[in-house]
């Protein structure tokens, strides 16, 4: 079925870098300038906390744009 309206279809907007959030958009480029981050380097470059650092992580994880590298204290994530 076309697109009268030009819009993306809904699998592609779950994963348009422009949809994310402010705090993903800079765990992105984070990930962008050191090629591989940890959650303590995330921590350490927004001042969030431990959960909320691991809620983003994963949901970039599930989006498709990170991929984890390792697990548990140990784990890393590279872009996907």
């Amino acid at each position: 079925m076309s697109n009268p309206l030009m819009l993306p279809e809904p699998n592609e907007l779950r994963f348009s870098p422009r949809l994310l959030g402010v705090h993903e958009r800079a765990i992105l480029d984070r990930v962008e300038e050191q090629g591989l981050v940890t959650m303590a380097d995330v921590m350490a470059a927004t001042g969030a906390l431990r959960e909320s650092v691991r809620k983003r992580l994963g949901q970039l994880v599930k989006k498709g744009f990170l991929m984890p590298q390792g697990k548990g204290r140990a784990a890393a994530y590279r872009k996907a």
